[in-house]
């Protein structure tokens, strides 16, 4: 989800290792629609920084993107495209954005979309007036509990 955007790096690669869990595949709370544009550009975010709520993802249109704490692969870091209806948990939740809400990327609160960008940084870490214009126009997806924003100009949600 490009509203939740952070470093999706070896940091947080080593950061979800040091939860204890028997788990050893966890959801990121990212999808692709197409899984070709995927290494067109730079795309980040936080373990820390959650966008699906209990029993997501509920969509099977998109392929879901799955962290593996099993192998120590340096070339992938765990991350993988699985089947979106493995019953796999994920990091932790969050509440909803809902409707035309933008959720700031510190995860403190959700705002409206209409104060993306216009700037007067409503967020704590500013991270509303620093959307990029190709994403400012979103979309809202909305599901059981939670909300999915898609890019308009992009395949991520």
């Amino acid at each position: 989800s490009f509203s939740s955007s952070n470093p999706l790096n070896d940091l947080s690669w080593l950061q979800l290792r040091l939860i204890p869990s028997n788990a050893q595949k966890y959801w990121t709370a990212l999808r692709f629609k197409d899984a070709k544009t995927l290494l067109d550009g730079p795309l980040s975010t936080s373990i820390y920084n959650p966008s699906w709520a209990d029993s997501e993802p509920t969509s099977l249109e998109a392929s879901c993107v799955a962290i593996d704490l099993s192998p120590l692969s340096s070339k992938s870091r765990g991350w993988n495209f699985e089947d979106c209806s493995l019953a796999l948990p994920i990091i932790c939740q969050t509440f909803a954005c809902i409707g035309d809400e933008f959720r700031c990327s510190d995860n403190t609160r959700c705002i409206p979309r209409a104060a993306v960008n216009d700037g007067f940084e409503d967020c704590v870490d500013g991270s509303d007036e620093h959307v990029p214009q190709k994403f400012s126009s979103y979309s809202a997806l909305v599901v059981p509990r939670a909300v999915r924003l898609v890019a308009s100009e992009s395949t991520i949600d």
